[in-house]
């Protein structure tokens, strides 16, 4: 129970205690919400299922204008292009975000995975963390 004695005086208090609860719940919380947004953001960018281009653009014919996120959509359907690819990295920021978020409230240090890469990475990473 070394990692719960902020002081290094050998006996804990209730307010070490106290800090070390607010401290890891606060930081789980907070990567749990940050999880909750990207996810959403990410389904925020998916079009709906039945969703087609052709369909879309006929919409666009009849009214005279789609929303953006329509617009988005149309110029992603294609699959092609540098909008597809900004797609495609700005979902890949999310989730690298997402994951660097638990590692942090985990207490995994980050950059040990990063630097070994994959699950080689994440058992250093685990194994260089001082608990006790």
């Amino acid at each position: 129970l070394r990692f719960l004695d902020a002081d290094g005086d050998g006996a804990l208090s209730a307010h070490e205690i106290e800090h070390f609860v607010y401290a890891s719940t606060a930081k789980l919380f907070s990567a749990f919400i940050f999880s909750i947004f990207a996810m959403y953001l990410i389904a925020v960018k998916r079009p709906p299922r039945g969703w087609t281009a052709w369909r879309s653009h006929e919409k666009e014919e009849e009214k005279g204008e789609v929303s953006i996120i329509e617009k988005y959509w149309q110029v992603t359907a294609k699959r092609a292009g540098w909008w597809t690819l900004l797609d495609r990295v700005v979902t890949g920021l999310l989730y690298v975000a997402m994951g660097y978020t638990w590692l942090v409230a985990l207490g995994i240090d980050a950059r040990t995975v990063a630097a070994a890469g994959g699950a080689g990475g994440l058992a250093l990473g685990l194994a260089a963390q001082q608990v006790v």
